[in-house]
């Protein structure tokens, strides 16, 4: 018995190799509910939050860098179901984004039956990490998202682009938020 040939792998993190594009710092607006966010990093960060003001200040960070760092912080509380719900959310962004960007969608579906791996060094959940043992659950999502669009070409951009978050007991809760540096408790909203 033959056995098959192993499968390429496409590695993808820093800004200026091939692939950057799979990265959530890439350029690339995502509109999801109605709403813009400027890459789909900003998006995934502030989903962590109940604070709506928190939030709104990872929307408007002036970099993926900077929503990184802030959604990074723990300034705030992240929402108690957080690592419940967190690769529902990347998944969400990561549909709106290779579906609203044709020429991604495109990149995309070109790396066939490719292993697609984050080289991240820094992270060994979303990518393989510094041994190089992580869990890659970004280059997951990416094959996943890469055979829900060969299954249903045409039709997939509309029901993905039109995919809203599913609430949860979570969105419910009222908007707790910490002062940030020199707020008083007042000046946040409730």
């Amino acid at each position: 018995m033959a056995s098959e040939p192993p499968r390429s792998k496409i590695y993808f993190y820093g800004r200026n190799l091939p692939y950057f594009d799979f990265s959530n710092f890439s350029q690339h607006p995502i509109v999801i509910d109605g709403e813009q966010w400027p890459t789909n990093e900003h998006y995934f960060q502030s989903r962590k939050f109940n604070c709506a003001k928190y939030a709104d200040t990872i929307k408007w960070a002036p970099s993926a860098k900077i929503a990184a760092m802030l959604g990074r912080s723990r300034a705030q509380p992240i929402r108690e179901d957080w690592e419940d719900v967190k690769e529902n959310f990347m998944m969400i962004g990561l549909q709106a984004k290779f579906t609203q960007h044709e020429v991604l969608k495109t990149l995309l579906l070109g790396t066939r039956d490719a292993i697609i791996i984050e080289r991240s060094d820094k992270d060994a959940y979303w990518g393989d990490g510094a041994a190089r043992t992580g869990k890659n659950r970004l280059g997951e999502l990416l094959m996943k998202l890469r055979e829900q669009l060969r299954e249903q070409p045409g039709e997939q951009e509309e029901q993905l682009c039109g995919q809203e978050e599913q609430p949860n007991e979570q969105d419910e809760q009222p908007d707790i938020c910490t002062p940030f540096p020199g707020e008083e408790k007042n000046d946040v909203p409730s």
